[in-house]
């Protein structure tokens, strides 16, 4: 029977803890974790199986795999959910990386998705992960934002100021297509093969490409390039 590569995982310093929980919750072995904040020494690096990058941005993502170099297995892993209940019930999780490597960490994307066979979506070619994980970074920025002017503000001026809401959401519009267009510059002409079958219903809305379906993430990095910029708000 074939050994199962071992999976070295390096992940943000505040969620290590409840991620490696929810792995040993499931008896998924041959894990071993890092902080991204203390990474392992070299050999190490280089003596893993696979090793998984979770919630990196697309400027880390190539710092890594500069640092680690083409040979070594890469994926990179969005996990996006309530720290707390995603302990229980499973955490919303998607990976870039070449099939061979993400197959090879199946163990650990079916341990920390919720639990199903398989219900973890395979985003497209190595930095698609970290495109999206910076995409939720983004829109968590701009939550975080209009909570402080919210707090600043008397609520009587909420509904009434179109012209903050519209200086916010091209903001973050304007930084999102930077991330769409980076992520498309590194991947735009790779062909795509998922590592497990798509699920039917996205499978319908995926455009085809001479090399088969487009890959999830460069579908939606081309649709938040079409979108068209917020209109000025009328004057009040």
């Amino acid at each position: 029977m074939p050994v199962a590569p071992s999976i070295l995982v390096l992940a943000p310093p505040t969620l290590i803890d409840l991620l490696r929980a929810r792995t040993e919750e499931r008896f998924a072995g041959g894990i071993s974790w890092f902080s991204l904040a203390a990474p392992p020494a070299s050999a190490d690096l280089h003596a893993a199986g696979v090793i998984v990058l979770i919630n990196v941005n697309l400027d880390d993502f190539s710092q890594w795999r500069c640092r680690l170099g083409e040979h070594v297995p890469l994926v990179d892993m969005v996990a996006h959910g309530d720290p707390q209940q995603a302990r229980q019930h499973g955490w919303m999780i998607g990976a870039g990386g070449p099939s061979g490597a993400v197959q090879a960490a199946t163990r650990l994307l079916d341990a920390l998705s919720p639990s199903r066979p398989r219900a973890w979506l395979h985003l497209g070619n190595a930095s698609a992960g970290a495109f999206i994980a910076a995409l939720l970074q983004r829109w968590q920025h701009q939550s975080l934002a209009i909570l402080g002017w919210l707090g600043g503000t008397s609520s009587a001026q909420w509904a009434y100021d179109p012209a903050i809401w519209q200086c916010l959401t091209q903001s973050t519009l304007n930084q999102t297509r930077e991330h769409a267009a980076h992520y498309l510059g590194l991947v735009e002409n790779l062909p795509f093969e998922p590592a497990h079958p798509i699920p039917a219903p996205l499978q319908q809305v995926l455009p085809d490409q001479p090399h088969g379906l487009m890959a999830p993430a460069t579908t939606l990095a081309h649709m938040l390039l079409s979108l068209p910029a917020v209109a000025p708000a009328a004057p009040s």
